[in-house]
């Protein structure tokens, strides 16, 4: 089921329980000369502010949570080659075996000063199995400074004797506080090698 209609069904069934609670007070309504048009407009404006009223305390907390929380990874624009060239750009991510690939990423609420800090480590699979692993490293203090968000590009090289085939690479970043992680985020992105994407 989608989010709308959870949201929708959540509202409705609120609305039905404060309906049914409040059949004397319709009841006193009507008796007082109150049209039905015009109950029926008091719950729908009810339920309307209900569901706005919800709506901004969501978004409220979406927001604080998104300040406080851990480490957050956008992956959007992931994948690049130069020159440019529409059969290898990022729409899609076909590139051939010698072809420099530039991957990059933006990380949310970085931590960089002891004793947390946060750790980026980046993996590439080729048919379920790991075929190449990056080394962690964390982010620099005198990179980051006081910013919220940092983007990251790193280039991957796979030379010419990598076989053709669709890879997936999967960027990790974790909050780290000695040897125990805190938070983590992943995000993955699948891409092909083949030698004839030059052509």
């Amino acid at each position: 089921m989608e989010r709308g209609a959870l949201l929708d069904a959540g509202i409705l069934n609120t609305m039905a329980v404060a309906v049914a609670q409040r059949r004397v007070e319709i009841g006193i309504l009507r008796s007082l000369g109150v049209t039905q048009h015009s109950v029926r407009v008091m719950f729908l404006l009810e339920s309307g502010l209900l569901g706005l009223i919800g709506a901004l305390l969501g978004i409220a907390v979406g927001y604080v949570l998104l300040q406080t929380a851990g480490p957050g990874l956008d992956l959007s624009g992931f994948l690049g080659a130069e020159p440019a060239d529409p059969a290898r750009g990022p729409a899609v991510r076909r590139f051939s075996p010698d072809d420099p690939i530039t991957y990059s990423f933006t990380v949310y609420n970085p931590k960089i000063s002891p004793p947390a800090t946060t750790e980026i480590q980046a993996h590439v699979f080729r048919d379920g199995q790991i075929v190449w692993t990056g080394e962690p490293h964390s982010l620099e203090a005198s990179a980051v400074g006081d910013r919220r968000e940092f983007t990251v590009a790193r280039d991957l090289h796979f030379g010419t004797g990598a076989p053709d085939g669709v890879y997936v690479l999967r960027v990790v970043v974790r909050n780290r506080a000695g040897r125990k992680t805190t938070a983590a985020a992943v995000q993955w992105m699948d891409f092909e090698l083949r030698k004839a994407a030059r052509e």
